[in-house]
């Protein structure tokens, strides 16, 4: 790390092949430096019986404006969402030392400051010893899975289930259009499978409609995602606009394009009308909760949310989506992990730094790394 002579703010060269991929973000003042999640796995040496996460998460008090304050307290919460229990809290604060602004200064630093220095890191040593010592005897382990009940995980549970709900009701009016149509025994079969880590879903890009065999059909209600959406917008306080409207109207766009982008025929027009009366059914039933400011409590909605998970097509999609979550999750942090190694080994390489001091860190590196498989 190195310090501006302008602004006197902390400041790490990156390679520019690099910073895309870096999780920190040391240029902009005032923002918090972490810009998301990520975890570092340590084994205890304790037969490889356990191991040790330590997650580091965004400041708090990020001064870009309260909504990125919101955002990054949202994201902690979504992160640790997935885990199945936690064990303790940390808050590291930074104290408000003065900048030593000259060279008087500097030079004035008196020996037994000088000697406290070189003692700080016998001091670090013992106190990570001591921290290692309580987690493995005295640590309490705080279980998630543990059947409460709270705004937080039912916003989040919604909020997974958004998308499984759409697609459910469009392959419902697929379904019925054929079979209106046709009369026949033929139905759309649906399946998901979680994407890959560098993949996501584009709206700008429509692609190329395809045609694609049978599906089956599942039964859903309308009026669940007027709930959830008065839930998330009324009760939670979660979201400012409405996720299953936004839904709709992007389904509608797609299938607006379906009948555009290829010789039209009466199926796609079916559909599109179904799902533009589904739409306005939709607004009418939220609007309708609104004017008379539906009590909805938090046991209905919890059972609510049981009720549509079970419901086996939103059920298959939802697990492919929480899949998709946790794979996103797991594979950014070895990523992470790789480079947080690469770019130490790029600073020993490149940057002038006192042997007195990358001695000290390449033992603060063994300390926390030394039982990484990487």
């Amino acid at each position: 790390m190195i310090q501006k002579k302008e602004a006197f703010t902390p400041t790490i060269p990156l390679p520019p092949s690099e910073s895309s991929l870096n999780n920190e973000n040391f240029t902009a003042t005032g923002q918090s430096i972490t810009q998301h999640c990520k975890s570092y796995t340590f084994d205890l040496h304790d037969g490889g019986r356990r191991t040790v996460r330590i997650i580091g998460t965004p400041g708090f008090g990020d001064t870009r404006s309260t909504d990125q304050h919101d955002q990054n307290i949202e994201h902690i919460l979504q992160y640790i969402n997935i885990l199945t229990h936690l064990n303790a809290i940390c808050f590291l604060l930074k104290p408000n030392a003065s900048r030593l602004i000259s060279k008087r200064r500097i030079r004035s630093v008196s020996t037994v400051n000088h000697f406290e220095y070189e003692n700080s890191w016998s001091t670090s040593v013992k106190e990570s010893n001591r921290l290692i010592d309580y987690i493995k005897t005295k640590l309490i382990v705080y279980r998630m899975e543990n059947g409460w009940q709270s705004i937080k995980y039912a916003q989040f549970e919604i909020s997974y289930m958004i998308r499984p709900i759409l697609e459910a009701i469009r392959n419902i009016l697929r379904n019925t259009i054929l079979w209106n149509t046709t009369q026949s025994n033929q139905q759309i079969e649906q399946t998901s499978k979680p994407l890959p880590f560098s993949a996501s879903r584009c709206h700008s890009c429509k692609g190329d409609p395809k045609k694609n065999g049978n599906s089956r059909h599942v039964e859903m209600y309308d009026q669940a995602s007027a709930i959830f959406s008065h839930f998330l917008i009324h009760k939670a306080f979660a979201r400012k606009d409405d996720p299953f409207l936004t839904g709709f109207r992007e389904m509608i766009a797609e299938e607006t394009y379906s009948c555009t982008s290829r010789a039209p025929n009466d199926f796609n027009r079916l559909l599109l009308q179904e799902l533009s009366d589904i739409g306005n059914k939709y607004k009418q039933e939220t609007q309708t909760m609104k004017s008379v400011d539906a009590s909805i409590d938090l046991p209905a909605i919890y059972e609510l949310i049981s009720i549509m998970s079970a419901i086996r097509l939103v059920h298959e999609q939802l697990v492919a989506v929480k899949r998709r979550h946790r794979m996103t999750i797991e594979q950014y942090d070895i990523m992470h992990s790789l480079l947080f190694i690469y770019q130490f080994k790029m600073h020993q390489q490149f940057y002038n730094v006192n042997y007195y001091l990358l001695e000290k860190q390449n033992r603060s590196i063994n300390l926390f790394y030394q039982s990484d498989p990487i």
